[in-house]
């Protein structure tokens, strides 16, 4: 079977199969978090306040940064937006080589997240 996918501005897709019938409908969001690892400390690049998060291991495993902000974005344009908000606020020292090295890691994040969900069929 052929599977076409189509969707919208709103970030809403719809999924249906080669006869034209609908049987999913899937909806996602994306976001965007940009974090900086210096020293020991982890630094949320999106928060003013740059305090220190910590990290964290849930009980599934996954490791999160508690505190860390998760922007959403809708397009190209604003996860750019939020990279290069991020950038300007690593913190950055002078070395012998280099009068504005960043002294950090960074970490920039696209999320996706995805659910489905089956429509109504009527008439059926």
């Amino acid at each position: 079977a052929v599977l076409h996918q189509s969707s919208d501005s709103s970030g809403q897709s719809s999924s249906s199969g080669s006869d034209g019938s609908s049987d999913a409908l899937v909806d996602f969001t994306l976001s965007a978090s940009f974090l900086e690892v210096y020293g020991e400390d982890i630094h949320d690049l999106l928060d003013e306040d740059r305090q220190s998060l910590p990290i964290r291991e849930d009980s599934s495993g996954e490791v999160i940064v508690k505190g860390l902000r998760d922007t959403p974005i809708a397009s190209d344009a604003e996860a750019m937006n939020v990279l290069n908000t991020g950038t300007m606020n690593r913190t950055t020292a002078a070395t012998l080589m280099n009068c504005t090295s960043s002294r950090s890691h960074a970490v920039f994040t696209v999320n996706l997240r995805q659910t489905t969900r089956s429509s109504s069929r009527g008439g059926d």
